[in-house]
């Protein structure tokens, strides 16, 4: 199990380093019913609370949270319709309730015209409190929204307390640490990536880190984490430049690389969806990855620079955003099996056959090469259900039309 998972906080007492923020929710839930028609903003950096916290002390008042993620369901009609009817219906067991919105900020853009009024209009007649969590108050569109809400800040954990909780853990997994070690750990006052870090560079129970730390270019380990395990756009998009490679190899026109030939993300990233999605969510990752590729090809092509943008966020916010769910398996990241230069190899080969059989087809039918290549996938086709032996093609060239398209 992850780390983060097995040590989320289960009471309030667990709650590291945010006591005025943890006394400030209970009270707000605790009055809901003189509060009524107001509801709770929290708001701070990533990783140093906001959501363990309403979990933590909704267990200690045996109160059931009702969940739902912003930038997932933001549209006025799915709004009204989901919590619409969380805020007025008792919990399948009648325990009181929490509603919480995560990623408030989400929230933006054309498609979410009239959320930020549904939800004002929900915190007026709702019957359970209402928390939204947000990384940044100052969007613009969710300004009506704040004159409803009181607001709690969630400051960066100190050093001291985040060190605490890591040898907390350290302790009770029995691994060996040194101090020093910690401390490289917790430089980023991010607790939730500090506890990912510490499970990530366990080595036969013992932390190894060895000149590793979060100010300096992050492994690519540590990318794909923020990549696969967080449903967090900013963060995936954001944690691209800790990699020290540019974005794409452009000498190798032929083969597009993104990141350059050592690192290869692209290949890091097809290697390992499958390990972390599968069914629908597997889907919606490859999409994402296919559209990345359209876009590396305009660019090397015609040197359309400004689809830079686009390739960035499709192989981290795209994929991250592709699941619907967090898969909590502890995944260890393999390095693809293909190198960069194998996949230009393999590219070469692939096109040479091609251009091959379009050649003596397009000899037979009087026919343009080029024609005929881009054709071929119609090729495939009929050749499954026609003999193409009019074209003098070779048993391994009919084997290749055969394949499946």
């Amino acid at each position: 199990m992850l780390f983060t998972k097995r040590y989320e906080p289960k009471t309030e007492k667990e709650i590291v380093g945010q006591d005025l923020a943890v006394k400030k929710i209970k009270n707000f839930i605790i009055n809901f019913k003189k509060n009524k028609g107001r509801a709770l903003l929290l708001y701070g950096q990533v990783g140093i609370g906001k959501t363990s916290s309403v979990y933590a002390i909704a267990n200690d008042l045996n109160l059931e949270v009702f969940e739902l993620n912003a930038s997932d369901q933001r549209n006025k009609d799915q709004i009204e319709t989901i919590v619409k009817n969380a805020s007025s219906q008792l919990s399948l067991f009648k325990k009181g309730k929490i509603i919480l919105i995560e990623e408030i900020d989400g929230i933006s853009g054309i498609q979410d015209r009239g959320a930020i009024t549904s939800l004002i209009n929900l915190i007026q007649t709702s019957f359970f409190p209402i928390i939204f969590t947000c990384n940044d108050i100052e969007l613009e569109k969710i300004q009506p929204l704040l004159k409803k809400t009181n607001l709690v800040k969630f400051y960066p954990i100190d050093q001291d307390s985040m060190i605490k909780a890591l040898e907390k853990i350290c302790k009770q997994e029995k691994i060996k640490y040194k101090n020093e070690d910690l401390i490289i750990l917790t430089k980023n006052q991010d607790l939730r990536a500090a506890i990912t870090d510490l499970q990530s560079f366990i080595i036969n129970n013992e932390l190894k880190i060895s000149d590793i730390s979060r100010d300096q270019k992050e492994e690519i380990q540590i990318v794909l984490r923020n990549v696969f395990k967080q449903s967090n756009a900013k963060l995936s998009y954001d944690s691209i430049d800790s990699l020290n490679e540019d974005l794409i190899d452009y000498s190798q026109s032929r083969s597009p690389v993104i990141f350059g030939d050592d690192s290869a993300y692209v290949y890091w990233i097809e290697e390992n969806i499958p390990k972390e999605y599968s069914g629908v969510d597997l889907i919606k990752a490859f999409d994402q990855m296919s559209r990345s590729d359209v876009f590396r090809g305009r660019i090397l092509r015609r040197q359309h620079w400004r689809f830079l943008v686009y390739l960035r966020a499709l192989t981290s916010s795209g994929i991250s955003l592709a699941k619907t769910k967090t898969n909590n398996a502890l995944i260890e990241y393999k390095k693809t099996r293909r190198s960069p230069k194998q996949n230009k190899k393999l590219w070469f080969l692939v096109d040479k056959r091609k251009r091959i059989i379009s050649e003596k087809i397009a000899e037979k039918t009087h026919r343009s090469i080029h024609n005929v290549k881009s054709e071929l996938p119609y090729y495939k086709f009929i050749s499954r259900k026609f003999s193409l032996n009019e074209f003098d093609l070779s048993p391994e060239e009919l084997e290749y039309l055969n394949q499946k398209v």
